[in-house]
């Protein structure tokens, strides 16, 4: 990586649904929750740290004039569609990291079920969010044995939205140089109409 990066471990805080960790690229500053399993700290480190050697190398994020809830989750799916498919090439899997996220599924699923009914066709950035929300979670994950349980609990509490997922291939997406990324944005954003389209960070 070219820069520094600042990471902080802390406490889980389970309410805000903060499981794996955040990464800030404005700031570079990575926050991993404290967990005792030495295997599930270090993915998490690896993954937060990917995100900011992701920016170096070009993979610019996303920004946003406000706080968006639909960039920050737009921004996170399209950095973990590379990051899965780097963790996937060099064998890293881990069960255990997985696991923290598919013990609370029905919970997460069941939060963004309601902010669907939230949703209006006025004011679709629910929809959105949940849609790339949904897709975020898929590409956290590291091995297909929980990505396929993931899908079964995604079409039983999204059956339409799922349809239209494996439709237009968003679950099997890979990014191998940073003009595919940018492509992607791009492709993504018109399959969902998302608009007007988001922009990368200078």
């Amino acid at each position: 990586m070219n820069g520094r990066v600042c990471v902080e471990i802390g406490e889980c805080d389970r309410e805000n649904e903060e499981v794996y960790g955040t990464y800030d690229p404005i700031r570079r500053h990575a926050t991993i929750p404290s967990y005792e399993d030495a295997e599930i700290m270090e993915t998490l480190l690896l993954h937060e740290l990917s995100h900011a050697s992701l920016q170096d190398e070009g993979y610019r994020p996303l920004v946003s004039n406000s706080e968006d809830d639909v960039c920050r989750a737009f921004a996170n799916f399209i950095h973990h569609i590379v990051i899965a498919g780097r963790f996937r090439d060099g064998g890293i899997m881990s069960e255990k990291t997985d696991g923290l996220l598919l013990a609370r599924i029905d919970q997460l699923l069941t939060r963004r079920c309601d902010a669907l009914k939230r949703a209006t066709f006025s004011n679709p950035d629910s929809h959105h969010w949940v849609i790339l929300d949904l897709l975020q979670f898929r590409y956290s994950l590291t091995n297909m044995s929980s990505v396929n349980f993931l899908a079964e609990k995604m079409e039983a509490y999204f059956p339409n939205i799922w349809l239209k997922i494996n439709q237009e291939g968003l679950g099997e997406l890979t990014i191998s140089s940073v003009k595919c990324y940018e492509d992607t944005k791009k492709y993504i954003e018109r399959v969902l109409m998302i608009d007007p389209p988001y922009s990368f960070k200078a």
